[in-house]
């Protein structure tokens, strides 16, 4: 069975990017448009990883991850474009080790990236 992973961010077009580029690779993907959807699908499903956008409306990033990490220990990347020195360490509090990625410097490539098994 594929791997899942959850993709939460509030532009649908991010989200079908991200889906679609995933699920070619062979995940299966399930995604959520805020963090209050978000809970709502990894509450219904069995996830092995969490794409995380932290600015959003309604519950943010941050908000979800005080809410999820109290239960869950499943890896989450944080998506942002938030630079500030005090987002890296909350991000770092509430998620576990920071991998940062700065899109608009890379361009990232089927090659250049793969996923862990989980």
């Amino acid at each position: 069975m594929a791997q899942t992973i959850l993709v939460v961010d509030d532009h649908a077009n991010v989200r079908t990017l991200i889906k679609e580029y995933l699920t070619e690779l062979g995940y299966r993907v399930v995604s959520a448009g805020d963090g209050a959807a978000a809970l709502a699908a990894a509450g219904r499903e069995s996830i092995d990883l969490i794409l995380l956008d932290v600015m959003m409306p309604n519950l943010d990033g941050f908000a979800f991850l005080k809410i999820y990490r109290k239960e869950h220990g499943v890896p989450i990347i944080l998506l942002t474009a938030r630079l500030a020195e005090s987002d890296k360490v909350l991000g770092l509090e509430l998620s576990g080790p920071l991998v940062e990625v700065g899109l608009h410097r890379v361009q990232l490539t089927q090659n250049d990236v793969a996923l862990p098994e989980l």
